[in-house]
């Protein structure tokens, strides 16, 4: 329930919405939150398929975006997660990513 206080409270600083949903739905595993319209949007979840969240955050990888840190899933997540929803497009991506790799 703190994580969900505190991503409640950093909503609020950037202005966005807490409509429709409460904290107790943000502390929920399943809980997703879209923001914005495609190509700017983004999706908040709480949990991700396939992946355990201490292992993700562990494995992560740090980026600097005009000095602010930003941290994303390491490629090897991302696959795992990728592999674990399976739709086309993920599996595509996939293909993609490895790829990009060789």
């Amino acid at each position: 329930m703190d994580n969900a206080r505190q991503i409640a409270k950093a909503f609020h600083l950037f202005g966005l919405p807490i409509e429709g949903f409460t904290i107790e739905d943000m502390a929920d595993a399943r809980f997703q939150f879209f923001v914005g319209c495609p190509p700017c949007a983004f999706d908040f979840l709480t949990s991700i398929l396939g992946l355990e969240f201490q292992p993700a955050w562990e494995n992560r990888v740090a980026s600097d975006e005009d000095g602010i840190p930003v941290w994303y899933l390491s490629k090897d997540d991302l696959i795992i997660a990728k592999k674990a929803v399976a739709r086309d497009q993920d599996l595509k991506d996939i293909e993609e990513i490895r790829r990009a790799d060789s």
